[in-house]
């Protein structure tokens, strides 16, 4: 693992900021357009993928960059995983857009925009929560899972949901806990019959 990845684990726990229930049940962003509105997530002469789109859920704006200073509306793209992971992962403060992720459900379809006009769809397996127990540093701060089943150190939750694919097969949304007490985890995986966008190839 590149040692960019030391200050960068130490930053992706510590965005949570308040709780999900100071939101009301059902919030809806300013800068977010109309569920039917995906054609604001077309943008003539770039390439980047631009929205995150569940009927009924989410729609939400992407930008790209670190896990620090997370966007008011919409939610992050983390720029190192995305290059040395090969993972899309989208960060969100638990009490801004990353409330929607909560909403999420297991077997959902997630549909990924670009600003081509291209679309990826991916299907959620894994809804997880871990729980931090115990402060040891970067590297060592102790998650527990929601289950209690199971217990794993920060670097051991990041090869978890961040190594390992190859070629942007996997999406990670991430979000806080309420009260800053851990994460939750969604994984979904990109449809098969999904055609494999351009953009990605020339990345």
């Amino acid at each position: 693992m590149k040692s960019i990845f030391l200050p960068i684990l130490a930053l992706i726990f510590s965005t949570c900021t308040t709780t999900v229930n100071q939101l009301p049940e059902q919030v809806v962003a300013s800068s977010s357009p109309p569920a039917t509105d995906v054609g604001n997530c077309y943008v003539p002469d770039s390439r980047d993928l631009t929205c995150v789109y569940v009927p009924g859920v989410l729609m939400l704006h992407l930008d790209r960059g670190g896990p620090d200073n997370l966007p008011i509306n919409g939610a992050r793209i983390w720029d190192d995983v995305w290059v040395n992971g090969r993972v899309i992962s989208l960060l969100a403060h638990n009490n801004l857009d990353g409330d929607y992720f909560y909403n999420l459900s297991l077997g959902m379809r997630i549909t990924l925009i670009w600003s081509t006009g291209e679309q990826e769809v991916y299907v959620v397996q894994e809804i997880s929560k871990w729980t931090n127990t115990l402060s040891g540093g970067v590297w060592n701060d102790v998650f527990t899972s929601w289950d209690g089943q199971l217990k794993l150190t920060t670097k051991q939750i990041y090869a978890r949901y961040y190594q390992g694919a190859v070629n942007y097969e996997r999406l990670v949304l991430q979000t806080c806990l309420e009260n800053n007490s851990g994460v939750m985890m969604i994984v979904a995986h990109r449809v098969p019959s999904t055609p494999f966008p351009t953009i990605l190839l020339d990345d």
